[in-house]
């Protein structure tokens, strides 16, 4: 069965300006700029998963994203 509050959390406007790509074939990346959810904060934060999924986990990301 699948959580699907996980879903409906995605369709928070921040997180659709997270950006989903991939480093080499194992590594999916995510980086967000913190003031979307910080207003004191700045820069960049970036995020590395490595698993041998990560073109899954990235179709099925951008898919939800929509």
């Amino acid at each position: 069965m699948t959580n699907l509050s996980f879903y409906k959390s995605l369709a928070d406007e921040r997180l659709r300006r997270l950006q989903f790509s991939l480093e080499g074939n194992n590594t999916l990346r995510v980086a967000v700029d913190p003031a979307l959810f910080h207003d004191d904060w700045s820069g960049t934060i970036e995020y590395r998963f490595r698993t041998p999924r990560a073109q899954i986990f990235l179709d099925l990301l951008r898919e939800r994203a929509v």
